[in-house]
């Protein structure tokens, strides 16, 4: 089994999916993310999710809003 390539390298990164809303902020599924969207390996939209843009799901309280 082999692991993360930027865990491997010792690269600052983040494993979360950084979700993407159209007034331009971003969210993090990690929630002890540090906010910068180069970090982030994966992101998606949130239309691409099916998702309401700026609402808050219940029980995702750990998603953080960032600015970006």
């Amino acid at each position: 089994m082999t692991g993360c390539r930027r865990c491997t390298e010792l690269l600052l990164h983040c494993h979360g999916t950084l979700i993407r809303h159209g007034d331009g902020t971003f969210e993090c599924t990690e929630p002890d993310c540090g906010g910068d969207a180069a970090l982030h390996e994966y992101a998606v939209s949130c239309d691409e999710l099916q998702a309401t843009c700026c609402e808050v799901e219940a029980g995702r309280d750990h998603v953080r809003r960032l600015t970006g």
